[in-house]
């Protein structure tokens, strides 16, 4: 009866410590894990098998593709179609933040980009075009591939107001 016991008490260990696969699992950044399967459910933010990489490290490069801007100034609406390049890069330590990158001339600063979710952003930004202040406020998603932003542009110009719209989509190069 002893043999039996013992024998029933080992089998019931190796059973209830098989059925914990996490103890080796080493999740980071707050990720939990699921102890049947020995998987880490990354958190917002975060990815890879044991949570540890920045999801906004996968957006940082170079997107290729079409820009268009629509605007009113003084009763007139002008439409502006052009192959575009945006450089995205990240902003700081906060695994939230990226920016697009501008080309460093004084008319078209860098826009930062604040991630609300694995894939969807906003970006809000001010800046100056031929001596004009420009308001832009919009959002825009990420895929493993693409870059799409939508945005709403308001001015002043000469006392007259300035409306509009600017979309970008492109490409991961």
């Amino acid at each position: 009866m002893k043999k039996l016991l013992m024998a029933i008490a080992v089998l019931s260990v190796g059973l209830f410590s098989s059925c914990d696969k996490c103890k080796d699992a080493d999740c980071k950044n707050g990720a939990t894990c699921e102890k049947k399967v020995g998987d880490c459910n990354c958190p917002t933010f975060y990815n890879g098998t044991k949570c540890d990489g920045e999801v906004r490290s996968n957006y940082v490069g170079t997107y290729i593709g079409t820009s268009t801007t629509v605007f009113t100034v003084q009763g007139q609406t002008i439409t502006e179609t052009e192959t575009d390049t945006m450089e995205v890069i990240t902003n700081g330590t906060t695994v939230t933040k990226l920016d697009i990158k501008g080309d460093g001339t004084s008319d078209d600063p860098n826009v930062p980009l604040v991630l609300s979710n694995n894939t969807d952003f906003t970006a809000t930004t001010s800046f100056t075009e031929n001596g004009t202040l420009i308001n832009a406020t919009g959002s825009g998603k990420f895929t493993s591939t693409t870059l799409s932003l939508n945005a709403t542009l308001s001015g002043d110009f000469s006392g007259q107001p300035i409306t509009g719209t600017i979309s970008f989509t492109g490409t991961k190069q």
